[in-house]
C-alpha cells in the first residue's frame, strides 16, 4: 500500500537540489519558519536510534522510485557538552554512520558563495 501524502497530486516526486534544501528547507526551519507541506516531504527523526532498513521501511522507502531519496532531518548528537565533535553511533551497538568523503561545498546560485556542505555517510555495522 502506498504511502498517503495529503494535497500533493499523485505522480509527485521532491527532488530538490543541494542549495534548494539548504536555502528553502534548512534555514527556515532552522529559524523557527513554518515550511508549508514540509512534513510530507522532509520528516523530523532521530537517525540515531534506529537502524537504516527500519528508517527506510518506516518512511516510505519502499515506494519511492529507483531515482528518488528519503529526506529527514535529525538532531546532530555532540561527543561532549563542551565539545565540536559529533557522535554518530546508533543506539546501544557499535554501529554507526561512517562518513565516506571530504564532503563537497554548496554555493549559492546567485551569489556563488559556499552556505554548507555536503558530506555522505554510510552505516557500518561493527562487530
Amino acid at each position: 500500500m502506498q504511502e498517503h501524502r495529503p494535497f500533493l497530486p499523485h505522480d509527485f516526486q521532491f527532488r530538490p537540489s543541494d542549495e534548494e534544501l539548504i536555502e528553502h528547507y534548512l534555514k527556515k526551519k532552522v529559524s523557527g519558519i513554518l515550511i508549508p507541506l514540509a512534513e510530507y516531504l522532509i520528516r523530523d527523526y532521530n537517525l540515531y536510534e534506529t537502524k537504516p532498513s527500519e528508517i527506510w521501511d518506516s518512511h516510505g522507502g519502499p515506494f519511492l522510485n529507483v531515482d528518488e531519496d528519503l529526506y529527514l532531518f535529525t538532531q546532530l548528537k555532540k561527543k561532549s557538552s563542551k565539545g565540536s565533535r559529533i557522535d554518530r553511533k546508533v543506539g546501544s551497538s557499535n554501529s554507526a554512520w561512517q562518513g565516506e568523503d571530504a564532503g563537497k561545498d554548496i554555493v549559492s546560485g546567485q551569489s556563488k558563495v559556499k552556505i554548507s556542505s555536503n558530506k555522505w555517510f554510510r552505516y557500518e555495522k561493527k562487530g
